[in-house]
């Protein structure tokens, strides 16, 4: 009762801090703020929580990312908060959890819940006010007569025009005096509360199944041989079962014929080795192309090399590691004579490895070539996931691990990855890149139209405005994009404040744009 209790109190507090923080403002300090009172009220709410080393990973995820939303306020970031955070409160609420995966789910079995959680504590809060079941009891004894006066009075007001006004006059009255107030808050406004509370609710009030965990507590990192039953097995089947109660009791013994498993093997080794040629073949063929000097063939030929052919080879990445995954799920990993197998699983991983090089040289002259841009960034983050996928693929057939190692060890590394590269604003970067590398005219478009308002004050600092620009359609753009951010800069209070703003505002005070 006691927690249910600080649960109800937390969901209250948490929703006067969202509306006093929130309403009407931009994320920017507010988030910090906000982020430190919810890591406070989970952690005190849940204290086995501070055990768990993955609640404790993603609430310095949630803590550095709502920092960084204060220092460069960029839509990446603030898409990793939501993660984080969301993240966090499945690990807090559920601190057996380990898959982050299963953390993220929380949030949504929460969501699903959450209207039954919020009727029974209203059903809780009523059962401690002194005499309202009495009200209740008395509110459905009262509603037959209360129909019944309402006929009556219908008829009445027809049948007398005097009764009929004084009703109207009264009914004024009581709509004046017991719903007025409610014309002093709007519909956005309301709408809002409720929002906080649907979030609060999520934050603090937890479901009440244990399916994830009953289901993380089957999922192990190491894989066990399945014993096939053989005049051997059966002689000694008391030993093969006390061996597996004590390593593998959610695995069950089943029937694997050794001339099916030999099959198998001979299909994957040949497959393997007949991919392997195959890709040689390619990387051969692709090395040449990627020195090649693009600097005197028109634009459109790089970038069908590039974006052809890194799609593809991204997919064909993906393709050579589901297959590591299929052959070696099973019995393959322990048969006595897989060594030829697994070399040549090494080798396709390598291959692979290479490919990926391969592709982030392309994306590399592409680069070089054209400047520097979102989705281009986007292929060389895609390219360390894909470097940390083919090697935790290589420890899964060396070490004879499972699938879930593979998703589990996976799934953390890019969420840790993707918080890394959060400390980048990289709307600026990619506007101080494509002005040092390329003449001004070449990038302008896309640095004024497509970048946010993040880079204005990168532009204005190389002397960049509608004054300096002569294509006119340019000059409005950059006007619009500066009169816009200061127009919106004067709704906010400090609750909204950061760097990335404050260096924009100070960039454009010191030129004395302020007045235009």
């Amino acid at each position: 009762m006691k927690k249910e209790i600080l649960a109800n109190s937390f969901v209250i507090i948490g929703v006067i801090a969202y509306n006093f923080l929130f309403w009407g403002e931009k994320l920017g300090l507010n988030v910090l703020i906000f982020s430190i009172l919810l890591l406070g009220g989970l952690f005190t709410l849940y204290p086995e929580s501070r055990q768990s080393n993955m609640a404790k990973i993603t609430a310095i995820g949630t803590l550095i990312t709502a920092g960084l939303i204060v220092y460069n306020n960029s839509m990446y970031v603030k898409v990793m908060h939501f993660i984080s955070i969301t993240a966090m409160i499945g690990f807090v609420q559920r601190h057996a959890l380990r898959f982050f995966w299963y953390g993220l789910s929380v949030f949504v079995l929460n969501f699903i819940e959450l209207p039954k959680r919020f009727g029974q504590e209203i059903g809780r809060i009523t059962q401690n006010i002194q005499g309202f079941h009495r009200v209740v009891r008395f509110g459905k004894l009262a509603v037959f007569p209360s129909i019944v006066v309402v006929i009556f009075w219908i008829i009445y007001s027809i049948a007398n025009p005097n009764f009929a006004d004084l009703s109207n006059r009264f009914f004024l009255f009581l709509n004046d005096f017991l719903f007025s107030w409610i014309y002093h808050i709007s519909l956005q406004r309301f709408l809002f509360i409720f929002s906080g509370f649907v979030l609060m609710g999520l934050v603090f009030y937890k479901h009440s199944g244990d399916l994830l965990e009953k289901l993380e507590s089957t999922k192990r990192f190491k894989l066990i041989r399945k014993l096939a039953k053989s005049r051997k097995a059966v002689l000694a089947k008391a030993e093969i079962e006390r061996t597996e109660q004590t390593t593998n009791q959610n695995y069950e013994s089943k029937r694997q014929n050794p001339i099916r498993l030999k099959n198998e093997y001979r299909t994957a080794l040949m497959l393997f080795w007949a991919l392997n040629a195959l890709l040689f073949v390619v990387n051969l063929t692709d090395i040449p192309y990627m020195f090649e000097d693009f600097s005197n063939k028109p634009n459109w030929e790089l970038r069908q090399y590039v974006h052809q052919g890194t799609y593809l080879l991204i997919v064909a990445i993906f393709f050579a590691m589901a297959l590591i995954l299929f052959y070696f799920r099973k019995n393959l990993n322990f048969y006595p004579r897989n060594a030829w197998l697994k070399t040549a699983a090494y080798a396709w991983i390598f291959q692979n490895v290479l490919l990926a090089v391969s592709v982030g040289i392309r994306n590399y002259n592409y680069v070089t070539f054209d400047g520097l841009a979102y989705k281009r960034i986007g292929v060389f983050i895609f390219l360390i996931f894909v470097a940390i996928g083919l090697f935790t693929v290589f420890l899964k057939v060396r070490d004879k691990k499972t699938g879930y190692y593979l998703f589990f060890t996976n799934s953390w590394a890019t969420y840790l990855v993707l918080v890394a590269f959060a400390f980048v604003n990289w709307d600026v970067w990619i506007t101080e890149y494509n002005l040092k590398h390329f003449p001004k005219d070449e990038k302008l478009s896309f640095l004024i139209r497509d970048v946010s308002d993040k880079n204005l004050w990168v532009l204005e600092e190389n002397g960049i405005d509608e004054y300096s620009i002569e294509d006119g359609y340019l000059a409005n753009k950059i006007k619009e994009k500066r009169i816009d951010f200061m127009n919106e800069q004067s709704e906010y209070s400090w609750a909204s404040w950061n760097y990335a703003d404050y260096l924009n505002d100070k960039r454009l005070t010191a030129d004395g744009r302020r007045s235009n």
